[in-house]
């Protein structure tokens, strides 16, 4: 996996939400974008690359991902960006350790959540990876990005999980996809 590629996807994803917070008249929200490659993400190597705009949420993007799968091709990686919360495990109260538990704490005002973009990867060939930058608004309404975020060492969760599952059918056939899907059962992710 080329990282160089994936930390440009998603400077250009910090750029288009300092854009949106600096138009007075919008909403300082950005959309999820989804790329998938139908070949490996390595440099100078051409492959077709779909970005989809997800409007919703994982199960919006796993939608997007099974249009791909069924109408296009088999990703041999994908990338998502998002524009969502963080917090560490230790400032969230049993009660919000579920889905959607940040939107609520956010919501709320609880102290230790913060806003963050996340860019997530996977490819065919089992590497991942991870990136976010956390952000606040100043009194002006100008947006800042905390320079000492960056690559985590933990590059699992619930969206790298759904990206490893999709690239790990790269290579098969629509009948081989069709059997493992059908193997795993109704709850694949």
């Amino acid at each position: 996996m080329h990282e160089p590629t994936l930390a440009d996807l998603f400077g250009h994803y910090q750029l288009m939400k300092r854009d949106a917070v600096a138009e007075p008249d919008e909403d300082n929200d950005i959309p999820m974008l989804l790329y998938v490659g139908e070949g490996p993400l390595a440099e100078n190597v051409p492959c077709e690359v779909l970005c989809i705009v997800v409007s919703g949420g994982r199960d919006d993007m796993c939608q997007c991902l099974a249009a791909v799968m069924a109408q296009h091709f088999i990703p041999h990686w994908a990338a998502i960006c998002s524009d969502g919360f963080v917090a560490k495990h230790a400032d969230v109260p049993p009660e919000y350790l579920r889905a959607g538990g940040l939107i609520e704490m956010a919501a709320g005002k609880l102290p230790g959540v913060r806003e963050c973009l996340t860019i997530t990867a996977a490819d065919h060939d089992g590497h991942v990876y991870a990136n976010s930058r956390t952000y606040w608004f100043d009194t002006d309404g100008d947006i800042w990005f905390d320079d000492d975020d960056g690559p985590g060492d933990k590059m699992s969760g619930p969206m790298i999980d759904v990206l490893t599952d999709v690239t790990s059918l790269w290579g098969k056939s629509k009948i081989e996809v069709l059997q493992t899907i059908m193997e795993r059962g109704p709850f694949m992710n």
